[in-house]
């Protein structure tokens, strides 16, 4: 099983009020990393 899989299982699991923390955290994960942004930026701007 891989880690996904296991987090959507979990997920499965949480209760609906306790929904609003998982996104946060799921948000600021799915936040791009800097390096991984300005490569984008650059590709976008020169490509």
């Amino acid at each position: 099983m891989s880690t996904k899989e296991l987090a959507i299982q979990l997920l499965d699991r949480i209760p609906e009020y306790k929904m609003y923390y998982i996104i946060g955290i799921l948000e600021g994960a799915a936040i791009p990393e800097e390096n991984s942004m300005k490569n984008f930026l650059k590709q976008s701007c020169y490509g």
